[in-house]
């Protein structure tokens, strides 16, 4: 969750300008940061030792502490792993060191422009590097009624003058083809049944065994930045209890079999499933439930020249930070802690998908509240519903629309918070029953 095309936007300006130098920093933003996915793992993670203490005590060594790690596998916890989602790709690449899987970005010509200005926009975006850390998350996004999984930003405002004047439009429109959504991504890393990962971080040189311990291969040392293992397993639950798994090493085209030892299974599951927890609570923020790309707020001006010749001006205006989820970054705004949270874990018996459930319900709750572009459309009945309840969408004196923004985001937050707690305390809850662990069991003398 967070600012998911902000850098795409810098990356249209730039190309917009004729790929003048762009200097220009964005004003930095709260947003659903790293801390508030660890938030939300850590209260989960209280919810658990609470009403499953049992269940919770096999997670004890695996949660970590919120802290982030210099890249993949290196701290090896759950909270790693929920807070990495928003810095890499392991599954579909996207924004990595392999442009090649980067989605497909298109635009529309909206101004007079026509030709070598926009063919030369559209084939030079597909590979701009800044546009990678925006690509990174665009697979966080479900909505299961949508016709596909385009991620849009539609009348992005550009005023060109000079030479490049025919820039000039308020309905510049920008397209990601996201390759997945949230709850495809979740089934790859949790269930998949085949493909899961791309390891661009491996550990070179790490030796790999067979079912008989017999060591059969070592990883081997990277040579090029583009360079991956690809990963196959079962589901993670499978992955972690028998380590049974298959790689696809660089230049190669067959998969290896191999079993991962006790070291590597807890290299890998843990941050995977930290993972999933991010995905998870993602389902409850509005923006993410409607596909709503949401950029921040950002007005850029600059002077372009081609070889030194002066062409013009651009200037380009986006005012699109979801008012929720840079709200809800805020711990202080987050509120909710374990132990106000009344109810427990969610009842999964009769579900005969516990993954989905656990998805679609968070999802479905928090659809009913409107993002800042979209109207609610889940069945629960609260404010804001509609877009136009939104107190920014409305010339209000600021006080009065500080406390209706208030009011208005502590109705999506005390809606969707606490069960998102919840949800990711089940989910810890079904997955660690479901480990085949060695458990040590601590008997204290109380008198």
């Amino acid at each position: 969750m967070k600012r998911t095309s902000l850098y795409l936007l810098v990356t249209v300006f730039w190309l917009l300008a004729l790929r003048s130098v762009l200097q220009a920093q964005p004003q930095q933003q709260f947003d659903h940061t790293t801390t508030m996915h660890q938030y939300i793992v850590q209260q989960a993670w209280e919810l658990l030792q609470r009403e499953a203490p049992g269940v919770a005590m096999r997670l004890d060594d695996h949660i970590g502490l919120p802290e982030t790690g210099a890249g993949p596998w290196q701290l090896q916890t759950v909270l790693a792993g929920a807070a990495r989602e928003d810095l890499e790709d392991i599954v579909f690449g996207c924004g990595g060191p392999n442009r090649r899987l980067w989605p497909r970005i298109s635009i529309n010509r909206p101004g007079s422009c026509i030709g070598t200005v926009y063919d030369d926009f559209e084939d030079e975006i597909t590979s701009a590097p800044e546009i990678g850390e925006g690509l990174v998350t665009i697979t966080h996004f479900w909505n299961p009624d949508a016709q596909s999984n385009t991620i849009a930003k539609e009348d992005i405002y550009v005023d060109a003058s000079g030479a490049i004047s025919c820039l000039t439009t308020s309905h510049q429109h920008v397209y990601v083809d996201a390759p997945a959504n949230a709850w495809d991504k979740v089934q790859k890393l949790f269930r998949p049944g085949g493909a899961a990962l791309m390891n661009f971080w491996w550990l070179e040189n790490d030796p790999m065994f067979d079912g008989n311990q017999h060591q059969l291969f070592q990883l081997p040392v990277r040579q090029h930045a583009t360079d991956c293992i690809g990963m196959k397993y079962n589901t993670l639950v499978d992955l972690y209890n028998t380590g049974s798994c298959e790689l696809l090493l660089p230049g190669e085209t067959q998969w290896r079999s191999v079993v991962l030892t006790k070291r590597q299974r807890d290299r890998y599951v843990w941050e995977i499933f930290g993972r999933v927890c991010h995905l998870l609570a993602d389902m409850s923020v509005p923006a993410h439930t409607h596909q709503d790309m949401h950029m921040g707020n950002l007005t850029v001006s600059k002077d372009a020249d081609w070889h030194g010749i002066p062409l013009g001006s651009v200037t380009i205006i986006v005012e699109d930070a979801d008012s929720y989820e840079t709200w809800i970054g805020s711990s202080f705004n987050a509120w909710w802690k374990a132990a106000m949270i009344q109810e427990g874990l969610l009842d999964l018996s009769g579900v005969n998908d516990p993954l989905y459930f656990l998805m679609s319900s968070v999802r479905e709750r928090t659809a009913s509240y409107a993002s800042d572009d979209f109207d609610g459309t889940g069945t629960l009945r609260g404010q804001p519903r509609y877009t136009w309840e939104i107190p920014q969408r409305h010339n209000l004196p600021s006080g009065q629309a500080t406390i209706m923004k208030q009011a208005m985001m502590c109705s999506i937050r005390d809606n969707t918070l606490p069960y998102a707690i919840r949800a990711t305390a089940t989910l810890m809850a079904w997955f660690a029953s479901q480990l085949q662990m060695n458990t040590d069991f601590m008997v204290r003398n109380v008198g």
